[in-house]
């Protein structure tokens, strides 16, 4: 009943208009089911998302000597510049390559003499048998060098590679030129 006809008869007050305008709408037949099956899918999916996608490196992780073997040739391990000047300070990052999930840069050993750099990154892998991606990436170790002495210099990177099925210490090396 409209409020106009409401008004023209006698006796239809404010209650007859409220119980006009608050009865619930008639309930659609399966469309609730229907959104709480797909609210508990979702929540479901959700807490098995979080429990695989949470960082494995816990207390028990251990650090290892990275590998720097590249999984492909256009993955460079050593990223440094082709020349610098005597005596300034200058940014290398050395790559390791794991897991983007399970493989975590933690470091590096860094022996320098003369014109020699030798980095070892150092990562941190999960303990156990955790369940990793298989998109296997750069793991940037950046290292600050300086040379002290004009001439030729080398960036030594010391990690794991795959030679005939085993896993071996190796080594890739990077020239650049000290200018005085």
């Amino acid at each position: 009943m409209t409020e106009n006809a409401c008004r023209m008869r006698k006796g239809c007050g404010s209650t007859a208009r409220s119980n006009l305008l608050m009865q619930p709408p008639a309930p659609r037949s399966g469309s609730r089911v229907r959104d709480v099956l797909a609210l508990r899918v979702m929540l479901i999916s959700a807490c098995l998302l979080m429990a695989v996608c949470t960082n494995p490196l816990g207390p028990d992780s251990r650090r290892v000597i990275g590998q720097i073997q590249p999984p492909s040739e256009h993955e460079r391990v050593i990223i440094a510049p082709d020349s610098v000047k005597v005596g300034a300070a200058f940014q290398v990052t050395v790559n390791s390559f794991g897991s983007s999930s399970c493989v975590k840069p933690d470091g590096v050993d860094l022996e320098l003499s003369g014109s020699l750099a030798v980095v070892t990154p150092y990562d941190r892998l999960p303990a156990g048998n955790a369940i990793c991606t298989a998109d296997i990436s750069p793991r940037p170790h950046p290292v600050a060098l300086q040379f002290s002495a004009a001439g030729e210099a080398t960036i030594r990177a010391v990690g794991y590679m795959w030679a005939q099925g085993q896993r071996v210490l190796g080594q890739v090396e990077h020239t650049l030129l000290v200018l005085p």
